[in-house]
């Protein structure tokens, strides 16, 4: 996971970044990023919320799996 800085007002997100759905934490989805796999590939699959929601970081996608595996 790469962590996004702000080094100045002007400063943008490069087009590899990722917002969580969850908590809205900047993340590197390495699909988005063009890469053969992503991060996410090694966790069990999930249903997204809401159809279209996007990803989660990797804090959120590890919670949300804990809570799916406690029901």
């Amino acid at each position: 996971m790469k962590a996004v800085g702000s080094s100045g007002s002007g400063s943008r997100e490069s087009p590899q970044v990722s917002r969580c759905a969850r908590c809205g934490a900047a993340f590197e989805c390495g699909a988005r990023a063009g890469r053969e796999h992503c991060w996410c590939e090694g966790f069990p699959a999930l249903s997204a919320p809401v159809p279209g929601s996007g990803c989660c970081c990797p804090r959120c996608l590890k919670e949300s799996i804990e809570t799916d595996q406690s029901r």
